[in-house]
């Protein structure tokens, strides 16, 4: 009986005490009851996972440990110690996925998810963006927030280096706009016009494993970007596979689930953000697998097989409608 130690940082514990951002809540409390249901699906599987004691959870076939204020840092160093796999889901934020992938080495756990080193990597969108130029692989141009060009073209981006999602993001029209929003911790980037997409890919080995990709529905509501959810399957051009896999297998140490967000430019897919850990989209994506066929994939570095007729929008919430129709 394989062991395994699910943690969602936010829901999981890591902000008991403090207030629970509410967006963040509902898209930490969808993607943890997925996975948790998905593991614990498979015959050889016994799942451990965390919960913030001001929550309940569903009824489910496996094994709380509810996590107090000031108790993270050590329930989940101890059960990753003792699991005999452990996937964490964290914002890359003030370092804290990266924190929990070196406390899973520290205490001799074995992670699903990426490396400390390349969790650095992807989540210093300032670093990310100069690797995958430096491999001429498309990305927007980029720019720390004291060496913008006065040439820069609007519209524009600005959010922070190491934020999670669309944390922070604004869209800039002008650079009179700008010059009030730029500051130490944020970057600047070229807005890219198209259509805004995710790519799912399972990483084992180095071999990067295609699972789906999703149209993602982001909105500007007074400046700001926020994500709302997505739909699966959508058609997409073999290129953006392709930049996709290549971004993803020219970073050391990504394991496990990564996301990629890119754009569908009229001239070619962008790449946008590598994500090192499980994104949204698996709360839509998911069903259109078996119960567990995604958890066997992560596992065992197999290739699951999709209904191609099913037609799945979600929001960030875990709200979800299925669609099934003729292959």
């Amino acid at each position: 009986m394989l062991s395994i130690f699910i943690h969602e940082y936010v829901t999981g514990g890591g902000l008991a005490g403090s207030p629970l951002p509410k967006s963040l809540a509902a898209e930490g409390a969808a993607m943890r009851r997925a996975l948790a249901v998905d593991f614990a699906s498979l015959p050889d599987c016994r799942v451990v996972m965390t919960l913030d004691d001001r929550h309940e959870e569903g009824p489910g076939d496996w094994t709380l440990v509810r996590v107090g204020p000031g108790e993270e840092s050590g329930t989940f160093a101890k059960l990753a110690a003792a699991s005999d796999r452990t996937l964490c889901v964290a914002p890359e934020t003030s370092g804290l996925l990266r924190e929990r992938a070196e406390t899973i080495e520290r205490v001799g756990g074995r992670s699903l998810g990426a490396s400390p080193e390349a969790i650095a990597l992807t989540s210093d969108k300032l670093r990310l963006a100069e690797h995958l130029r430096d491999r001429g692989l498309a990305t927007p141009a980029t720019y720390a927030h004291d060496r913008v060009p006065a040439g820069l073209r609007f519209p524009a981006v600005v959010k922070p280096i190491d934020g999670a999602g669309c944390l922070e993001t604004r869209f800039v029209e002008s650079a009179r706009d700008l010059a009030d929003l730029i500051r130490p911790g944020f970057l600047v980037q070229s807005f890219v016009f198209g259509r805004p997409i995710s790519v799912s890919m399972l990483v084992r080995r180095g071999a990067a494993t295609w699972m789906d990709t999703a149209a993602q529905d982001l909105v500007c509501e007074g400046g700001l970007l926020s994500y709302r959810g997505g739909t699966t399957p959508i058609d997409h051009p073999g290129a953006a596979l392709r930049l996709a896999e290549r971004a993803v297998r020219s970073i050391d140490g990504l394991n496990g689930w990564v996301g990629v967000d890119m754009v569908l430019a009229d001239d070619g897919p962008v790449v946008i953000e590598i994500n090192p850990r499980l994104t949204t989209s698996y709360i839509g994506l998911r069903h259109r697998y078996r119960v567990g066929a995604l958890a066997a994939a992560w596992l065992a570095g197999t290739t699951p097989i999709a209904d191609p007729s099913c037609r799945v929008d979600f929001d960030a919430s875990g709200h979800l409608s299925v669609k099934r129709g003729e292959p």
